[in-house]
């Protein structure tokens, strides 16, 4: 029997981490940032320092928790 059926996820928007617009000319990547920080409740984009308290919080603190999205 699998105990652990319901797993618990981090399922971020848009992060920061400075590989966003690479690829694109300085024009198109402004407004690809802007597009996504429009779209995104929290009107800014979200740093990996934040995922990576999540996924914290899930591994080590979160031990009566399943099925949970964060």
């Amino acid at each position: 029997m699998d105990r652990c059926r319901d797993k618990n996820a981090v399922s971020p928007g848009p992060i920061d981490t400075g590989i966003l617009g690479h690829g694109m000319t300085e024009e198109a990547a402004a407004r690809f940032k802007a597009e996504r920080v429009a779209d995104n409740p929290m009107r800014r984009f979200g740093t990996p320092e934040e995922i990576a308290v999540a996924a914290a919080f899930l591994a080590f603190d979160a031990t009566y928790t399943t099925g949970a999205e964060l």
